[in-house]
């Protein structure tokens, strides 16, 4: 221990000489500075003391002593903390009930004292068995639907014999889990679960293993997931991820490309592309039945590949303009954002008849929904985003769905109503929405474009590693009274 002393000259008043004068300082003596309580039989207690000294020249002013510990350990001081005076000591009493195998804690004394802050460590164990896993969580991803497979490892680090009693697999019948139990482990001791997947062709497959045992928690289990990635993901997850390239060739086609390394693209269903550079287009495959549900029909992107969309369905695959008064020219200045064609536009597209869509539009509105961010975590803000193609004036519903177990929150805008459905709640919001103008043949048409936003938060329902929801639509009323409608992509949430 180092004793530090402080002192001060003073000039004497008699002859003018400096004189040394030792001041009083304060210093604290802890003993011990550890205490270890060893391996005890659980529920077994002891007690230790610890001796708080002032060895200074002068008082200290012990302002708080703290124990940090598990619960096993308690403190109990015999004096009231306060001034200390030189020479004098108190007592702290420690006691400790062995709980678990490994306890470690410290007990801190802060005062007024040229070391203003002393500490005690404490460690005491149980004489009991403990388990470590690890990983403690099991995640496999597949990307071609082959089986899969990892290995968790079983620890014995307590310190008595760990037997493992039983295993018991719950969940998704395509996880099978093999392993040496019933086993007994000593301390030190180690053993391997081999957990094998074969995915069901469902994007999401889950099971837990729980494990009977004797150590004082009896029981432990391991969470377990597969995750498929689909072979094909939507043009809207692909266009916000960068893995899909789009631009206008010299011949006035539309190129879509896979950038990415996996998994493969689906061109689902006729969608809405729009551009300052060159005509607003809807794109496809002209030979889908829209009576069918996509993929069937659908264009397909590997990775690497690209597909041309000339214009007119003069190929297999087509493009048409939603816009008049714009030229073709090549770009690769592009915004999509998940909007599908509107049947109504669709089928004059499939009929070839580019003069009907342009007819449709001028005098009818015609609304497209999608999204600004079709791909988010929880606790994320959505942007839902809708404008209108056609020249007339109307008024739009926009509806989201959000399933149970999810709360949308901080709207943007107040929806007007809301559904509640079997397993889910339907917003819905009205506006009046002003036609789309029609400019000179070199610029861009000029679309009354809104969005509102909301945040989506997990409320104690299942989040798997990639939740589809379902798309957001819009409904109106055309000039000739007849009912219309269009959707958006669905929202892909991701989960960690």
């Amino acid at each position: 221990m180092l004793f530090l002393a402080l002192g001060c000259g003073i000039e004497n008043g008699v002859n003018g000489e400096r004189v040394e004068v030792d001041e009083p300082f304060g210093e604290l003596l802890i003993e011990p500075d550890h205490i270890d309580f060893g391996l005890m039989r659980r529920g077994d207690s002891f007690s230790e003391e610890i001796t708080i000294t002032s060895v200074g020249s002068g008082p200290v002013d012990i302002e708080r002593i703290d124990l940090t510990a598990p619960s096993s350990f308690a403190m109990t001081l015999t004096e009231p903390l306060g001034e200390l005076p030189a020479g004098e000591s108190l007592t702290l009493v420690v006691d400790y009930t062995a709980n678990t195998h490994d306890e470690p804690g410290w007990i801190s004394v802060t005062s007024d004292a040229v070391e203003p802050r002393g500490e005690v460590t404490l460690w005491g164990g149980a004489i009991v068995p403990a388990l470590s896993i690890d990983p403690s969580a099991v995640s496999m991803l597949s990307y071609d639907g082959l089986e899969m497979s990892e290995f968790v490892t079983l620890s014995s680090v307590g310190t008595a014999t760990l037997d493992l009693e039983s295993m018991l697999v719950l969940g998704d019948p395509q996880f099978e889990v093999l392993g040496d139990i019933p086993l007994s482990l000593e301390p030190g001791e180690s053993t391997e679960l081999e957990v094998i997947w074969t995915p069901s062709g469902a994007e999401y497959d889950q099971t837990e293993i729980w494990l009977t045992d004797n150590t004082p928690i009896g029981s432990a289990m391991i969470p377990v997931e597969g995750l498929m990635i689909p072979p094909c993901v939507g043009l809207a997850e692909a266009w916000e991820t960068g893995v899909l390239a789009a631009n206008t060739t010299q011949m006035g086609s539309m190129r879509l490309q896979n950038v990415g390394d996996d998994p493969d693209i689906c061109v689902d269903h006729w969608t809405i592309w729009i551009s300052e550079d060159t005509q607003d287009m809807g794109l496809g495959d002209p030979y889908f039945d829209p009576g069918q549900a996509y993929p069937t029909g659908s264009i397909t992107l590997a990775p690497g590949d690209a597909a041309l969309f000339s214009y007119g369905g003069v190929s297999s695959n087509a493009w048409y303009c939603v816009e008049q008064t714009q030229m073709t020219y090549p770009t690769s200045n592009w915004d999509f954002f998940g909007a599908r064609v509107p049947p109504v536009l669709l089928g004059e597209m499939l009929s070839g008849d580019q003069d009907g869509v342009w007819s449709w539009l001028g005098q009818n509105p015609a609304f497209v929904v999608g999204r600004n961010t079709n791909v988010v975590a929880p606790e994320e803000t959505v942007e839902v985003r809708f404008l209108n193609l056609g020249r007339r004036v109307g008024t739009v519903e926009i509806s989201e769905t959000i399933p149970d177990g999810w709360v949308a929150t901080n709207f943007s805008v107040d929806p007007d109503r809301y559904e509640t459905n079997d397993d889910s709640t339907t917003w819905f919001w009205s506006f009046e929405m002003a036609g789309a103008i029609d400019t000179d043949e070199t610029s861009h048409t000029i679309y009354d474009d809104r969005t509102l936003t909301y945040e989506l938060v997990r409320a104690g329902g299942d989040c798997a590693a990639r939740m589809y929801f379902e798309t957001p639509g819009a409904s109106w009323i055309d000039g000739s009274g007849d009912a219309q409608i269009s959707e958006g992509s669905p929202l892909l949430v991701l989960c960690e």
